[in-house]
């Protein structure tokens, strides 16, 4: 079904977590003649520990080697912008020659027309990459094997650097896991920055997310303050609700749906001997504390960055989940490039009534209210050239609570990660 959206845009990347470089962004160099090539290869190597019980899926989709191959051509011409990007995704040793090929696909490919009449304003068609804010809504999911893409229409209209809009009617590339799955946006992203000082978004995104099991019809509804009143201090703040209603196959009338999530993050930085930062983060996506009436609580995530809003392991659904932590970095110039070293650091907890955020799903056994699911951390690494190249070893250990050990059988589960990533 085709959905009609409209959305704002703009907005900046939250401060705390580092996310991946970015390749065939909308930039054009206006001093380049001719097509304008660009490429990135990404080799991941990964093993873990109990995972399996966290999440399903989850292995096959962490451990093992990985490799990913992008390339990408833009092409501009007067009040027209072109750009494609094929992707090669695939783990080693699954296709060789002469057997299956491996999966090559289209990323981005979309056409830009520019509006003359208009200062800073476009219309793109095709399939686009998109994020919003902090990715916590809409993101590139740059660290995914695959990431999401949109196929759809987007429009786009800036004053200056003080207003950005964007109107969206897109739909979600579907996986090959989910042959009956249809998931449509459209919606309306609003971003003004009175001063460099201060940012706010204002966005309604409508999300029609079809299966043969279920059928959701959701207005997600929030905004988010980006604020940095000095050079060494910054918050990021977010908070949205959402309404509509959800029709499961085997029942005759539609549920309400009410739900919501705040999220903020507080950061500091500055020369302590090399460059250092530290921030302090809090975030609850609502739960279902009555699943007997007929009323849906809990949060239904749209497109997020889930690395950056959950962290390394990415298990975890953000819905009845509460999440409060903190993250150290340390930036230093070092063999010729620059290391990296964060830490990050969350507790986790979730509505014992409603369906946890994984392990299974189901609820937990004892009293109503929020009960602890254990802690996570997650070590980054990385030293990155000053041509590019970046190399990144990385580790993540879950410690389940002492419920999920006793109802769940959950024992401690590692990851541990080292990826090499290039862009030319």
């Amino acid at each position: 079904m085709a959905v009609l959206a409209v959305a704002i845009g703009g907005g900046g990347v939250s401060a705390a977590g580092a996310s991946e470089p970015e390749f065939g962004s909308s930039y054009t160099d206006p001093t380049h003649k001719g097509p304008k090539l660009d490429a990135q290869l990404r080799l991941r190597g990964a093993a873990g520990h109990n995972l399996a019980p966290i999440a399903s899926g989850v292995v096959a989709k962490t451990a093992g080697w990985f490799q990913r191959s992008r390339l990408g051509v833009q092409f501009d011409h007067s009040s027209l912008l072109a750009y494609v990007q094929l992707q090669s995704s695939s783990a080693f040793g699954v296709a060789q020659p002469g057997a299956d090929p491996v999966a090559l696909g289209l990323q981005q490919g979309w056409l830009r027309a520019r509006l003359p009449q208009l200062d800073q304003a476009w219309i793109d068609a095709g399939r686009l990459a998109l994020e919003y804010g902090s990715g916590r809504q809409i993101g590139r999911y740059e660290f995914d094997q695959i990431g999401h893409a949109f196929d759809g229409v987007r429009s786009h209209f800036a004053y200056e650097k003080r207003l950005a809009l964007d109107g969206l009617a897109v739909k979600l590339r579907r996986a090959a896991g989910q042959p009956d799955h249809e998931r449509n946006l459209a919606g309306l992203y609003l971003t003004g920055r009175p001063s460099d000082a201060f940012a706010a978004d204002l966005y309604f995104l409508y999300l029609s997310d079809g299966a043969e099991a279920e059928n959701a019809r959701l207005l997600t509804m929030g905004a988010r303050l980006d604020l940095t009143p000095t050079p060494w201090l910054a918050a990021d703040l977010e908070a949205a609700v959402q309404i509509g209603d959800v029709t499961v196959a085997t029942a005759h009338d539609p549920q309400d749906h009410l739900a919501w999530m705040a999220a903020g993050q507080l950061a500091v930085s500055g020369k302590l001997w090399v460059d250092t930062g530290l921030a302090v983060v809090a975030q609850v996506f609502s739960g279902d504390d009555d699943p007997k009436d007929r009323t849906r609580r809990a949060w239904k995530a749209l497109y997020p960055s889930r690395d950056r809003l959950l962290g390394l392991l990415a298990a975890l659904e953000p819905s009845n989940l509460q999440q409060v932590g903190g993250n150290v970095f340390a930036t230093a110039p070092s063999w010729g490039g620059t290391f990296r070293g964060e830490l990050d650091v969350r507790l986790n907890r979730a509505l014992a009534a409603g369906p946890l955020p994984a392990f299974g799903g189901g609820a937990l056994e004892g009293s109503d209210g929020w009960h602890s699911l254990g802690a996570q951390a997650d070590l980054r690494l990385r030293w990155t050239a000053q041509s590019g190249p970046e190399l990144m070893a990385a580790m993540a250990v879950f410690w389940p609570s002492d419920a999920l050990r006793r109802d769940r059988n959950t024992q401690t589960a590692t990851l541990a990660l080292l990826q090499w990533t290039a862009g030319f």
